[in-house]
């Protein structure tokens, strides 16, 4: 009764007084699209406002990414990737020093969108978890935004996802 509970309270399952159980629409989406409870609790929390920064910022702190780790031996190559006054670096960097798993998520999203190469097999690696779940997030993300009518999100949404599909941001030459 307390995972029903949880899953009425964002929405996603309805329950009647006869205990059925029935699927809403963003229930559905996150059946379809394979998403955790917790990313649809995070999208839940959207406010309709969120710039393209925002969604990436999201997108990387979604649970989904949970299985890529931060090593210690790549954190001065994504410091680079994120701040470096000598090459070209992320469109968004982040405040400070790559320390957490959504910060290097953020990194090498960002860096592969930004067509900058990144060299170490282990990071390539990372690259490709990442795109492989980031355009299932995307989608879901944005058909959940359809159902709410927040335009601004939904465009915001919709560029991050066609992005991610193509693996470049949306205004490169």
């Amino acid at each position: 009764m307390h995972n029903l509970d949880l899953l009425t309270s964002l929405n996603l399952v309805s329950l009647d007084n006869d205990l059925r159980l029935s699927a809403n629409e963003p229930g559905r989406l996150m059946a379809r699209y394979c998403i955790a409870y917790e990313t649809m609790k995070k999208f839940s929390q959207l406010l309709g406002t969120e710039t393209l920064e925002e969604m990436v910022t999201m997108l990387s702190e979604c649970r989904e990414f949970q299985e890529v780790t931060l090593r210690m031996n790549e954190r001065s190559t994504l410091n680079k990737l994120n701040k470096d006054k000598n090459r070209v670096t992320v469109r968004y960097p982040m405040n400070g020093k790559i320390k957490t798993t959504p910060m290097k998520v953020s990194c090498l999203l960002q860096a592969t969108l930004g067509c900058i190469t990144v060299q170490e097999f282990a990071l390539q690696q990372d690259v490709t978890k990442i795109f492989r779940n980031a355009a299932r997030v995307c989608r879901c993300l944005v058909e959940l935004l359809l159902l709410k009518d927040e335009f601004q999100s939904i465009y915001n949404g919709a560029i991050l996802s066609k992005c991610v599909k193509a693996k470049l941001w949306e205004n490169s030459r």
